[in-house]
């Protein structure tokens, strides 16, 4: 017979030493890194082709307007990435907790500035309001690609 069976399933295993890896911590970074990965070529020409439309539209008001929105969502989306990088290995419950504050955060940090950014004559504020919102859609959907794509698991047995 050999050792595994003779031992009882209550004993440690001789690899008890060694670290246990999170798979809940695993698939969430994975995701994380995919989601960046498939974002980064959209986003980017989504940003280019707002400043052409923004210069047409408004000249150099315009670009400002389409690369701040274009800064603006690209800093919100990565602190998300972020956020999901520094909860991964928390608690499923807890992590939800901080991703649901971290939401909130961002979602105030992006009214202030919008705000503070409407009354600017250097941004011109249909551009910056329609290359924000483009670029929201934009970010959501590399997202749902990216997770797609990952086929991440949303029940990790064993963890």
């Amino acid at each position: 017979m050999s050792d595994d069976t003779d031992r009882p399933a209550h004993e440690p295993s001789e690899d008890a030493d060694a670290p246990r890896v999170n798979p809940h911590a695993q698939t969430v970074r994975t995701l994380s890194d995919a989601m960046l990965r498939t974002a980064a070529l959209p986003v980017g020409g989504t940003v280019l082709i707002a400043a052409a439309i923004g210069f047409a539209v408004a000249g150099v008001p315009g670009i400002a307007a389409a690369v701040t929105a274009g800064v603006v969502t690209t800093g919100a989306s990565l602190f998300t990435m972020g956020l999901m990088r520094v909860t991964a290995p928390m608690a499923p419950s807890m992590a939800m907790g901080a991703v649901l504050g971290g939401f909130f955060v961002k979602m105030f940090v992006l009214l202030l500035t919008m705000s503070a950014l409407s009354g600017v004559d250097a941004v011109h504020s249909g551009t910056l309001a329609a290359t924000f919102g483009v670029m929201v859609l934009v970010w959501a959907a590399a997202q749902l690609v990216a997770f797609r794509r990952t086929r991440t698991p949303t029940v990790i047995p064993d963890s």
